[in-house]
């Protein structure tokens, strides 16, 4: 999604490419955001979510790089020990962990969060997982609206590529998230069983 952006519609935007580091990611997945950025010019601006342990202190970024990006887990027991554990109906990670950290850095910038679109890289098959406030949070689905993709065709793009995310498909996003399927889970414990320690 990122190259198809960059590459059609760089004359319309100038695109800020985030990547929000939650520290629950597997190594293999920092690899990658580095490779794209090393063989494709991304730029990408790494964040991770800045927890406050205040009340009415709202998370807020800072700034990493793959070298300085947390591992183990830390930024996502700060976010645990002010907010609780985040379960299915209460799914505050990804607010605390990449949306706010996202917002806190555009609000850096000068610009007000919303106001500028933020793409998101939900395919054409998967379209049912789109927001359905997508339109008051500014939010752009391109791999389904501009650009519509399917699985089969993002796994024929990557194998036409010099390099890959190196992880099956259940080891891929936070390690031991609860959305994942148990069958996934039950994958990832076998072959991460350090996963646990960290989850």
């Amino acid at each position: 999604m990122t190259e198809w952006l960059l590459n059609n519609l760089k004359d319309q935007y100038d695109f800020i490419v985030n990547f929000a580091n939650t520290g629950m990611e597997l190594e293999e997945t920092l690899e990658f955001v580095r490779r794209c950025d090393e063989e494709k010019g991304f730029n990408t601006v790494w964040l991770e979510a800045d927890v406050h342990p205040e009340k009415r202190v709202g998370t807020t970024h800072r700034i990493v790089n793959f070298e300085t990006a947390t591992r183990g887990g830390s930024v996502f027991e700060k976010m645990i020990e002010k907010y609780g554990i985040p379960n299915m109906v209460y799914k505050h990670c990804t607010r605390e962990l990449k949306v706010r950290p996202m917002n806190s850095y555009l609000r850096s910038l000068g610009i007000k969060p919303n106001t500028v679109p933020t793409a998101i890289g939900i395919r054409a098959d998967e379209a049912k997982r789109m927001a359905k406030d997508a339109h008051i949070e500014n939010l752009i689905y391109p791999l389904v609206t501009m650009h519509p993709t399917t699985k089969e065709e993002v796994h024929a793009f990557w194998k036409a590529q010099s390099f890959t995310l190196e992880l099956e498909e259940h080891n891929g996003n936070c390690v031991m998230c609860f959305e994942k399927a148990f069958t996934k889970l039950l994958k990832q414990i076998e072959e991460y069983p350090e996963a646990l320690a960290i989850s």
